[in-house]
């Protein structure tokens, strides 16, 4: 995405262009459609102090955002995060896994100084956590009241999506929890083994290992 002001590249995960210094809404160019609420919000952001605004953001069944004007951080309720990106990619059904690699790189470059900050709502501190794997985004996470992302990381959260990162991510699962299950059978397998007499061991155990070998290629294909 590049600077609506000079037209130079901007970096990861930034709203601010390193040539001319303009703030760029890039999270909102991302979604496309938005409207700024004419009620303000109660609450203030968490990194400037200001009071925030409330946008509506054009994704399906509207979805009201608080938001920085001056940082343009957001901050999205319970579950508000994952319906606004189910809403805003689409069509998604394979991992191109050349521009994961990309987004990898280029997040390798833009780390920042970690600063953990404050709920808007309840005003505990909030915890970090990674959203996905290999998006390069650290979210800020309340556990009660939503999540906080620093004004870019929308946009690279869509990008990523849109990547298959997602697509990804849950292949993985699927992979560990198959892996799970192969080794609790086979815990349960042995722990059995463990209780038989020697000789009923032996053809007790070829019997079920035969059974559990087919039953493994079954799951694993």
């Amino acid at each position: 995405m590049d600077c609506l002001n000079c037209g130079a590249p901007l970096t990861t995960k930034s709203c601010v262009c390193t040539f001319c210094a303009s703030v760029n809404d890039t999270d909102l160019r991302a979604i496309g459609r938005h409207k700024t609420a004419s009620a303000g919000s109660e609450h203030v952001c968490p990194r400037c102090e200001v009071k925030m605004e409330t946008v509506s953001l054009g994704t399906g069944d509207a979805c009201t955002v608080e938001r920085c004007g001056e940082c343009l951080g957001m901050f999205f309720g319970p579950q508000e995060l994952d319906a606004m990106i189910d809403a805003s990619v689409t069509r998604v059904h394979e991992t191109d896994y050349e521009r994961l690699d990309i987004i990898v790189e280029e997040e390798s470059r833009s780390r920042e100084q970690v600063k953990y900050v404050k709920c808007p709502d309840c005003r505990q501190m909030m915890h970090r956590k990674s959203f996905g794997r290999r998006s390069g985004v650290i979210v800020d996470s309340c556990r009660h009241h939503g999540v906080w992302l620093d004004g870019g990381e929308l946009a690279q959260i869509l990008k990523w999506v849109a990547a298959g990162g997602r697509i990804h991510e849950e292949k993985k699962q699927q992979d560990r929890q198959r892996r799970e299950l192969s080794d609790l059978k086979l815990r349960r397998f042995q722990a059995e083994q463990e209780r038989m007499g020697p000789s009923l061991r032996r053809y007790a155990g070829e019997d079920f290992l035969v059974t559990f070998v087919r039953g493994l290629f079954r799951l694993l294909r």
